[in-house]
């Protein structure tokens, strides 16, 4: 609060109010599973071919997710389609 004139009887310490609130909680980590939990491609990959693997995403959790898969492009190139998503809870 900018006052003009600080010294002006009008403001005194009596006007000021003081809230203090206190919340308390519970979290628990999110529980999402991958369904297999390691993809192999076995044998030779040329170059510029594309090899594509299914896996399921499994939300367990009580909230539904959001997610974003990075891109991987070392030496090969690694992607997620689709890259971002929002997943429900197994019971919704």
């Amino acid at each position: 609060m900018h006052l003009e004139n600080p010294k002006d009887p009008s403001y005194s310490v009596d006007d000021v109010i003081v809230l203090e609130i206190e919340v308390k909680g519970s979290v628990e980590p999110f529980q999402v599973l991958l369904e297999p939990y390691a993809l192999i491609i076995p044998g030779e990959n040329y170059v510029g071919m594309n090899v594509k693997k299914d896996f399921k995403m499994w939300n367990n959790s009580r909230s539904a997710i959001r997610y974003t898969w990075g891109k991987i492009s070392d030496c090969h190139i690694v992607e997620v389609e689709p890259c971002t998503g929002t997943i429900g809870t197994a019971g919704a």
